[in-house]
């Protein structure tokens, strides 16, 4: 395949196949590859002459981004040789914070590690040990998160894990099992763009040109934002949202929509939990005392568990079941949505309440309808429930698992992400009940969803002590004084620890303040296998490696299990490759790297009701 270098105007040459990282001297290749800037899943071509990449484009055959490239994935030849970056280990040579730095051997930096590790966890116990990732949720994140765990601590954090995307996971995942995202490689007819903007944003491998395509090719719009994007200024509706009344507005969508019987009645009755019956006073659902929830059934007038084949639930009501008033969900949800009643919640949200009748009417009557969020839906103290009210906007509308609407793909494998959060689940629950935040933040710590610490209670017990003392962190790919909030207690927290190791591509200013400082590689430079189950079905693209390493970089998996190694502690993890790891993965699913490699990934498919 021939190409022209536009900027060179030298002729460009494929040699050699998909990830085949042996070139002749002088000559140009391309390797195809994938680009790990952002979540966003897209496959490259890297260009590579003399072992340096010269040049990178979007490949037109990865079925995910079809060729686009957005700026910063084109500008990765910048990073890659930038002259700021970290290519050796360092170790701290002045007092913390004073940024002096010594240059060691990579065996002084494991052995350091792992022996302030192991004496921290021996002293103190392994949920002394904190850390996290910064953004990078599928290239690091786990590793770091696999790293602790094998050292027998929960107290994984990060900014992802907190006010970014976790409270509109969390809701999904209450309402429908697993998180759904819009459907753009179906034909949705109308958008609703909530706090998103993917003209500019990539969400998870959910790249924004689909939309855009969807928009031109005729579908209708619906952008919820307080400021007026480029979205908003073509959008059919444009709701100038009062920041954090969210929740309020959805609220006041379902209303309308059960008031002028716009939902669907079909899907709301067959699918969703909408005709059981709760307990007034408790609020607890009915069950049967064989694991159903009881219903009332239309016909007998009665209360019957939900799985009989003959039944058919009255959807509203109040009833009166062994001298207990019981209502269903539905008409829970109705008294409550009443109360924002368009007129109400326009005087709450800053909108008018045409404009929200106007939304709601729209979407209801418009099939197939993909709702689309963002992340300023998680910034604010309703957070939870920003998700959860959209969740339900999307089933009484009944676009769940049609095309065009919100769907879960089907995983291709259980990749990275999956196998780490299922090793965790394997921990005794003791590590999850003694998590910090496990008390009060129980949809994010605890033994109930098993996942992470929360973050301001993992600076207060560096800080205090309490509930028990915090005396080391593991930052990789992190930068915590930049994107945790209220940064003077994290640079307190950071500066009170015993020790503090971090990996990264360049030294940021959280770093300034470590121990031990390791270089880490840019995607030009490693293997990787990208995991998002639950976001676009494309988005697992494979990442090779296009030329080696500069300096003395290594791979982040392979200095995690160095440390474990040597710390006696690498009972679980046996690989010394990422590669290893992911062939471990990918042979589960009948696949293997070399396939992936070719293929561009390993893909998910998109399966519908």
């Amino acid at each position: 395949m021939d190409r022209v270098n536009d900027a060179t105007g030298l002729d460009v040459r494929a040699a050699g196949e998909a990830g085949d990282h042996l070139d002749s001297r002088g000559e140009t290749r391309i390797v195809k590859s994938g680009c790990f800037f952002c979540h966003g899943g897209c496959g490259i071509e890297v260009h590579v002459r003399d072992g340096r990449v010269v040049r990178v484009e979007g490949d037109a055959d990865h079925p995910n981004n079809r060729g686009y490239l957005c700026v910063k994935g084109r500008a990765g030849v910048e990073l890659l040789y930038h002259p700021d970056r970290l290519l050796h280990p360092l170790k701290r040579a002045g007092a913390r914070g004073e940024n002096r730095w010594s240059r060691i051997s990579w065996d002084e930096a494991i052995e350091t590690c792992a022996t302030q590790l192991k004496k921290i966890i021996d002293r103190y116990g392994p949920l002394a040990v904190t850390g996290g990732d910064g953004t990078k949720a599928d290239e690091v994140a786990w590793i770091v998160d696999l790293f602790l765990l094998n050292l027998g601590s929960t107290n994984r954090t990060g900014p992802g894990r907190a006010q970014c995307m976790l409270p509109r996971r969390a809701a999904s995942n209450a309402t429908f099992g697993n998180y759904y995202t819009p459907d753009y490689e179906g034909d949705p007819r109308l958008i609703v763009l909530w706090g998103d903007q993917p003209e500019i944003s990539n969400h998870n491998s959910i790249l924004g040109y689909k939309m855009l395509r969807k928009s031109k090719a005729g579908a209708k719009l619906i952008v919820i934002d307080p400021r007026r994007t480029a979205a908003a200024r073509r959008a059919d509706i444009w709701l100038p949202i009062r920041p954090g009344t969210d929740v309020v507005l959805a609220m006041s969508m379902m209303h309308v929509m059960i008031e002028e019987n716009l939902f669907d009645r079909a899907f709301v009755e067959k699918w969703t939990n909408a005709p059981y019956l709760v307990d007034v006073e408790t609020g607890d659902l009915l069950p049967d005392g064989e694991g159903h929830y009881l219903v009332w059934d239309k016909d007998r007038n009665l209360a019957a568990p939900s799985n009989w084949p003959s039944v058919r639930p009255a959807l509203g009501g109040t009833f009166t079941v062994q001298g207990r008033e019981c209502k269903t969900v539905w008409e829970l949800l109705k008294t409550r949505c009443a109360q924002y009643d368009p007129r109400k919640a326009a005087a709450i949200t800053w909108l008018k309440s045409e404009d929200i009748v106007r939304a709601a009417r729209l979407y209801a009557t418009t099939k197939p309808a993909a709702l689309a969020w963002g992340v300023g839906l998680d910034m604010c103290v309703n957070a939870h429930q920003n998700g959860r009210a959209c969740t339900l906007l999307e089933c009484l509308t009944g676009n769940v698992d049609i095309p065009g609407g919100n769907m879960h793909p089907v995983p291709s494998h259980k990749g990275c992400r999956t196998f780490t959060d299922a090793f965790g689940e394997k921990l005794p629950d003791e590590a999850y009940v003694r998590q910090l935040g496990a008390e009060r933040f129980r949809l994010c710590a605890g033994p109930t969803t098993k996942r992470y610490a929360n973050n301001p209670a993992v600076l207060k017990a560096i800080l205090t002590g309490k509930p028990y003392p915090v005396r080391a962190w593991v930052a990789i790919g992190g930068n915590p004084l930049l994107t945790w909030s209220n940064t003077k207690e994290v640079y307190r927290a950071l500066m009170k620890l015993d020790f503090f190791m971090g990996v990264d591509l360049f030294m940021n200013p959280s770093l300034q303040l470590a121990d031990i400082v390791l270089p880490a590689p840019t995607h030009f430079e490693k293997e990787r296998l990208m995991e998002t189950h639950g976001y676009g079905p494309y988005g697992n693209v494979r990442c090779v490696r296009a030329v080696e390493p500069l300096g003395e970089v290594r791979d982040e998996f392979e200095v995690c299990g160095d440390i474990l190694r040597r710390m006696g502690m690498d009972q679980h993890w046996p690989w010394h490759t990422a590669v290893e790891f992911y062939e471990e993965r990918l042979r589960g699913a009948g696949m293997n790297w070399a396939q992936v490699v070719e293929a561009g990934g390993a893909f998910d498919r998109i399966a519908y009701r």
